[in-house]
């Protein structure tokens, strides 16, 4: 059996009521469970609500304002920059990564920062002295196939700030 901490529901009830503030401007939200992350695709509500800087600075406000709550947060055309994006400013602050400039923002990055590179694709790339998201986007996809095998696709992609995946 699994007991949640009494805090779990706390948590619980602040999340249900940060989502609410989010459906104002999008009906497409993704929620992480436990890590209080929100993505939001704001895709086509800019005649209503302006760009999505101005959607994140008026969420920003409503948190602070009703559950004084000051979040990280960024902005980013894909889930996966936007995730490294709030890595990069832990624990406060905000980043804005215009499109078309994603690549440029990752080049000068640890490594360690990309979502689903796990310890042993780390531990592989500095073996091969790869320690910048730029050093290892110098490889062709071929190249990465030989130490990455069927998961070279992915991290190519990853180093890159490529991130199909929809938000749900």
């Amino acid at each position: 059996i699994h007991v949640l901490p009494p805090c779990f529901n706390r948590y619980e009830k602040i999340m249900k009521a940060l989502l609410k503030e989010t459906f104002v401007f999008t009906p497409r939200i993704e929620s992480g469970r436990l890590d209080g992350h929100l993505f939001m695709d704001v895709t086509g509500s800019s005649r209503l609500f302006g760009p999505p800087v101005d959607v994140a600075f008026r969420l920003k406000k409503t948190f602070v304002r009703h559950f004084d709550l000051d979040p990280i947060w960024s902005v980013a055309t894909n889930k996966l920059v936007a995730k490294v994006a709030t890595r990069v400013v832990k624990p406060v602050g905000e980043y804005i990564v215009p499109p078309g400039d994603e690549q440029a923002f990752l080049a000068p990055l640890p490594l360690e920062l990309i979502p689903g590179l796990g310890p042993n694709d780390l531990k592989k790339m500095h073996e091969f002295n790869l320690f910048r998201v730029s050093q290892a986007k110098s490889l062709t996809l071929e190249q990465l196939e030989i130490p990455f095998d069927c998961r070279a696709e992915q991290i190519y992609d990853r180093i890159r700030g490529i991130d199909p995946a929809p938000v749900r």
